[in-house]
This record gives structure tokens, sequence and C-alpha cells, in this order.
């Protein structure tokens, strides 16, 4: 336990020094939050509501698929993983404590957001929303980071070098109904739009009439996820 919590404890002392991950974790999106709840929301708290949960996440989304999948991948692409294979603890402690210190810091994000909507906009959420907020961000964390993992595995980058990881991420993004309904706007894409890894863990924090849908299609997809990745880094390391 110790040794848990003094590498959870370094990990998030070590990102907290890169400024732009701490820009983009808290930052961005509360600013991001706030101008389009004062825009477009205008007094308006089903909208302001809506865009928080939105809001939250895209941040998910973005922590996990840059600050945990693209950082492990990069333990393989650098080789660095050697390194850490020979380290007093397991290989999987390692990755264990990364994804644990960066989930942390998703909810310290997600609890910064709520407070913003609580106490600038006088949003209010039941138990049940709450905890259906929580758990979305668990299961969300865990899809994006596997998500992350296969982007920058497929195209060999890194956290710093990510540009196909970026299209991708905003096609995801732009096709989803983070900041408007897109399903409701073009009826036609609904049913595709259920496929998007945002909208799954949206309906979810949502609490929508889709909830089962979501929670099965996190699973299908994380458990499609899974294999793709092992495979995918298993042949990485025969060829290095």
């Amino acid at each position: 336990m110790k040794a848990l919590f003094w590498g959870t404890y370094y990990q998030i002392l070590n990102l907290l020094r890169v400024k732009k991950a701490v820009f983009f974790s808290f930052i961005f999106p509360a600013f991001l939050f706030v101008l389009f709840s004062f825009i477009w929301g205008n007094g308006n708290l089903f909208y302001s509501k809506y865009i928080l949960t939105g809001v939250i996440v895209l941040t998910i989304a973005s922590d996990a698929i840059f600050s945990i999948g693209a950082v492990i991948s990069g333990y393989y692409t650098t080789n660095q993983i050697k390194f850490l294979r020979v380290l007093p603890q397991n290989i999987l402690f390692h990755l264990f404590v990364l994804v644990l210190s960066r989930l942390i810091l998703i909810y310290i994000a997600t609890i910064f957001l709520l407070l913003i909507g609580i106490l600038l906009f006088g949003i209010q959420f039941s138990l049940n929303e709450y905890f259906l907020m929580s758990l979305s961000v668990i299961l969300g964390t865990i899809l994006f980071s596997f998500i992350g993992m296969f982007l920058a595995g497929l195209t060999k980058e890194n956290s710093q070098n990510s540009s196909i990881t970026n299209m991708c991420f905003y096609a995801m993004l732009f096709l989803s109904n983070t900041f408007y309904s897109i399903t409701n706007i073009y009826p036609n894409m609904s049913k595709f739009s259920y496929l998007n890894p945002f909208n799954i863990v949206l309906d979810l924090m949502r609490e929508t009439d889709s909830i089962v849908y979501a929670l099965f299609s996190s699973f299908v997809w994380m458990f499609v996820l899974i294999i793709i990745v092992v495979y995918q880094y298993s042949k990485l390391q025969i060829k290095r």
C-alpha cells in the first residue's frame, strides 16, 4: 500500500508539472463550459446541465486518450517498457499507478466543473445522477484509454506527436451529442451515432432511456479493444 500511495502521488505531481496538461484538464474545460453556458444557455438550466455533462465527458476522453493511452503506448514504442520490467515492482503495478493517478485527476477535474455549475448557474443533480456520473468517469476512463492505446499503437505516435489520434478524437467529438443533440438534428445519423464512444458515455451520464444499452455497449467496446490491444502490443514487442 505504501508503494501504491507514493507511486500515485509522484505520478500526480509529475503530471501537474506539465502546464499544458493542467490547462487542458482544468482551465480549458471550465472556460468552455462557462462560455457555452453564457452564450447559448441564456439562463436555461437544462442546457447548462447538458453542456456541463458534455464537457465532463470531453475531459474524460481527452485525459484518457492522451494522458493514459498514448503514454502507455509510448512506453512500448520508445522501448521504455524494458526499463520498467527490471524495476522491483511488477510492470502491471506501474501501469496501474499511472491509470489510478490519472483517474484521480479526472475526478478532481469533474468535481471542479460540478462546483462551477452549482455555484455559478445553480445546477442541481440527484443522488442517482451523481452515482451515474461517478460510474461514467470510471468506465469512460477505461474505454478511452484503450482507444488511445489502439490509435497510438497503430500510428506509432506518442502524446507529443498525435496528429492522427487528434483527428480521430475530434471526429468522435463533433459527431457526438457533446455540445448539442446531433441525433435529433440529423435523425439519419442516429443509428451510427450510438456506436460513438462519446455518446455511449454521455447516455450513461445523462441518465437517458438508453442506460442499459450504454452499459452493454461500453463493455462490448472494452472487450473488443482489449483483444485488439493485447494482440497489437504483443506483435509490437516481437518486432522490437
